[in-house]
């Protein structure tokens, strides 16, 4: 599809009809955003529609399959204010468009590897608007939080996150595509050296929204940004279920191999399984939370939680990375933690109805 820049355009999320787009499309509307829905069908996006104009916003749908790279019914291109990545879009059509029209772009659902390599496009295009990359961990919430601990340690030296990934809670097929990776290897930055890391090593306990929470390492984009952007020489996240003996399981097949044997398209249905029960697209959510602590010349701690589960805070970081792109007039890359706005995180979440508790260092 070919866009332009219009200031007065809606906001486009694509793949916008899954639980994340709902609520960001309220949220969007709330805040007197015409808002549309872009994918491939409307009886889908009917939710999303209603959740924008049950908040006083304007809404409307466009058909764009992103693998046929084109919108049916517009010969011109189509004047937008921003366009927002809610599906994994492995050709990078949403982002050329973006690239093309000059559109701010906000993109969640990038894993590290992807997100580095659009990195490097987005470099070599010498993009004239904004590329938001809010694909760390809860549209960027967490490293949101890295930022504005940072601030009071005298920096981000050293950064731990630590996950509860409420099994109960709404969840769509693109989330958990992302926690289909676990199987993999990743790098990251360890005492200034890169190391590879395997899923669910390095497992300890913490306390997370007052239950402890047996945690395991994965991938997540933070830990390759954040020595970018703050600095970091030490960047670990890990993760963990509210159901302990899930954490171990999990651990036990990436250890053990079973969990390789079982990737590939024949076994989708089945590793899905695991982490989303049926039906789970249609729940209101299960209380989600994650906590960081962050080290510089001194210590800082923090947790986030909503009671509304991680769709609720997926679509608020996402949120927060629209409200940031519609704001900058340079092109380029931009990561959650260098918002300035990270300074009122606090304030800024508890607007949203998501609750920020400071924690012993």
């Amino acid at each position: 599809m070919d866009v332009r820049f219009d200031e007065r355009g809606p906001v486009v999320l694509v793949g916008g009809a899954g639980v994340v787009g709902q609520r960001l499309a309220r949220l969007l509307g709330r805040e007197g955003h015409a808002v549309t829905i872009a994918g491939r069908s409307e009886e889908r996006a009917r939710a999303s529609l209603g959740a924008a104009r049950g908040a006083g916003a304007e809404a409307r749908f466009l058909a764009w399959d992103l693998g046929a790279r084109s919108a049916s019914g517009h010969g011109e291109p189509v004047g937008v204010s921003a366009l927002v990545g809610l599906v994994n879009d492995p050709g990078d059509v949403v982002l050329d468009a973006a690239l093309a029209g000059g559109v701010p772009y906000v993109d969640i659902t990038r894993w590290t590897s992807r997100m580095a390599a659009a990195v490097g496009k987005v470099a070599l295009s010498h993009a004239r608007s904004p590329v938001v990359l809010a694909s760390s961990w809860m549209g960027g919430l967490l490293p949101r939080l890295v930022a504005h601990l940072a601030a009071q340690a005298g920096g981000a030296r050293k950064v731990d996150g630590a996950v509860r990934y409420a099994l109960a809670d709404a969840s769509g097929g693109d989330s958990v595509d992302y926690m289909d990776r676990l199987w993999v290897p990743f790098e990251v930055l360890e005492d200034g050296a890169t190391t590879l890391v395997e899923p669910f090593a390095d497992r300890r306990e913490v306390a997370i929204d007052g239950a402890r929470t047996l945690v395991g390492r994965f991938d997540t984009p933070e830990q390759w940004s954040l020595p970018l952007t703050l600095g970091t020489r030490d960047a670990r996240v890990r993760i963990g279920f509210d159901h302990v003996p899930m954490t171990r399981l999990f651990a036990a097949l990436v250890r053990t191999g079973l969990f390789w044997l079982l990737r590939g398209p024949r076994f989708r249905r089945l590793r899905h399984a695991l982490l989303r029960a049926e039906g789970s697209e249609k729940r209101e959510g299960a209380r989600a939370a994650f906590r960081v602590d962050v080290e510089g010349t001194s210590r800082a701690a923090a947790e986030i939680a909503s009671p509304e589960g991680q769709a609720t805070l997926t679509a608020v970081g996402a949120l927060l990375a629209v409200r940031w792109a519609l704001g900058l007039r340079d092109g380029g890359v931009f990561f959650p933690e260098g918002d300035p706005a990270n300074t009122r995180l606090p304030s800024l979440l508890t607007e949203l109805g998501v609750e920020t508790t400071v924690l012993p260092a």
